[in-house]
């Protein structure tokens, strides 16, 4: 048999890793089935790779991270000498092999990559999870400052365009001749009358939020687009108390995820939350004294009731209101 030159390791690892341009790869092959001593150096580089293959690679350490980060921070500068950065020359003269990483530098990058997707990832992720919550907290906290001014000037009250009125729809009607009184037009009087901007009643994990033109405020008596406010507030067509006799009430939370604006949806009640964090990771909830909470359950109310429904009640029509002052029901 015809024995050609013998060929380079680093050639033949890159023929069975796949890194070569097909003719080059094509070439190679030629060599390997024309030269015994070539074949052999193929099937000891497969055998070595198969190795590889079949490597289990043993769970992180506790602290991987950590000890990596550590490690980057004692490590010297990395020079790069005019030498180490050329690209190696030709390794014959038949063809010319384009730059290629080496198998240790490939393992190297390949850790790197895991590292970078199981960790860094997912991390970054949850980052801007609990920035966007943070944002909502300080846009309810925007709004309990506006409560609390307007309650100074209203008698201690909540915003309310109309007292308590028994019967009232706060739902869409599937029939025509029954009026409705939206809830939302209560928490629009802070805005109408300049106690909020209308950038506070936006939260920045809801898609699609947009602050309503400042300049036309005075033109609505109600939030002109559901995208304009993304909170719900307490029913003002019922029963409610003075701010100050109420600190713990919940007034204020991320939207309610039981009532799509004309049908109850409750798959089950007591354990569904707002939608608006990461599709029902939890909500931020203002307080009737100001403070805003973040809770993962709708069990919040000031009698550890559900902040979403009325208590006892699980059938709707949209003229329900709280049976006590002290009932927490925050609607749409």
């Amino acid at each position: 048999m015809n024995q050609p030159d013998n060929l380079p390791p680093e050639q033949l690892l890159d023929y069975h890793l796949g890194l070569l341009e097909n003719d080059d790869a094509e070439r190679i092959r030629r060599n390997i089935a024309a030269s015994d001593q070539s074949a052999s150096q193929s099937r000891n580089v497969a055998a070595w790779l198969e190795l590889l293959d079949s490597y289990k690679t043993p769970p992180p350490p506790t602290r991987f991270v950590d000890q990596i980060m550590d490690r980057i921070g004692q490590a010297s500068p990395l020079r790069v000498t005019e030498a180490a950065s050329s690209l190696p020359p030709p390794s014959d003269g038949r063809f010319i092999r384009r730059p290629v990483l080496s198998l240790r530098e490939l393992v190297a990058l390949a850790a790197c990559l895991t590292f970078f997707i199981g960790v860094l990832v997912p991390g970054l992720s949850r980052a801007r999870s609990q920035q966007r919550q943070a944002m909502c907290a300080s846009s309810l906290g925007n709004i309990g400052r506006a409560v609390g001014q307007y309650a100074a000037n209203f008698n201690g009250m909540m915003p309310q365009t109309a007292g308590f009125v028994p019967g009232v729809n706060w739902l869409r009607s599937p029939q025509p001749q029954v009026p409705r009184v939206r809830n939302s037009r209560n928490r629009y009087l802070v805005v109408r009358l300049h106690f909020a901007k209308p950038e506070s009643f936006i939260c920045a994990a809801m898609g699609g939020a947009r602050p309503l033109d400042a300049d036309r405020i005075d033109q609505f008596e109600d939030f002109p687009s559901p995208e304009n406010c993304s909170f719900d507030s307490q029913n003002m067509a019922g029963p409610t108390l003075p701010l100050r006799l109420a600190p713990g009430m919940p007034i204020f939370a991320d939207r309610n995820p039981l009532f799509d604006g004309s049908k109850l949806d409750a798959v089950d009640p007591d354990r569904s939350n707002s939608r608006s964090h990461d599709g029902g990771r939890g909500q931020n909830v203002l307080c009737a004294d100001g403070r805003v909470v973040w809770t993962t359950s709708p069990m919040f109310g000031t009698h550890g009731d559900n902040i979403w429904q009325v208590e006892g009640v699980t059938e709707y029509t949209g003229t329900e209101y709280q049976r006590h002052p002290a009932d927490a029901f925050v609607i749409p």
